[in-house]
């Protein structure tokens, strides 16, 4: 088993960084590398969803990754939840048009799996399941080589509030 930090050394993890301008950093976010490749190419591709979002996906992630980073309110339901069963501790960063996927290593510290379009989950054509996405959350999670406890338990301010 290995530690977060070796696992940062071994790339099998990476930190998420955006610019924050000087503002502290109170939150962090971490990711596979599948997740951070997602970021730089595929995530720029996008264009906004059926909700017509003004700002265009890779903005709102990146306004999203700047809050959740510097510690600004991040909401429950709207910007961050825990899907069902929330005793899988599996939860979900959300934007108009994007999800990540991931769980809560520690209290302020998102591992992110990976990302996507949120039209795939919505609506009549939905071709993915959230189901599915909690299912890959939880072998991805079993399968790392972290040290135990491998996620966070508890409630959104105990996990989240700074």
């Amino acid at each position: 088993m290995a530690t977060l930090d070796t696992l940062l050394s071994c790339q099998a993890l990476v930190r998420i960084l955006v610019p924050t301008d000087g503002a502290p950093r109170l939150r962090w976010i971490y990711g596979f590398p599948s997740f951070q490749n997602w970021l730089m190419h595929d995530l720029p591709k996008l264009e906004p969803g059926r909700l017509k979002a003004e700002d265009p996906p890779n903005e709102q992630v990146d306004n999203i990754l700047y809050r959740w980073i510097t510690g600004k309110e991040i909401r429950y339901t709207r910007q961050f939840q825990d899907l069902m069963p929330k005793l899988d501790e599996v939860w979900e960063m959300k934007t108009a048009d994007i999800r990540i996927f991931g769980w809560m290593y520690q209290p302020l510290k998102f591992i992110a799996l990976f990302g996507d379009y949120a039209d795939l989950y919505k609506g009549t054509n939905a071709s993915r399941s959230y189901h599915d996405a909690l299912r890959r959350v939880k072998r991805e999670r079993d399968e790392l080589d972290l040290d135990p406890p491998k996620f966070a338990t508890g409630t959104f301010d105990e996990l989240v509030r700074v």
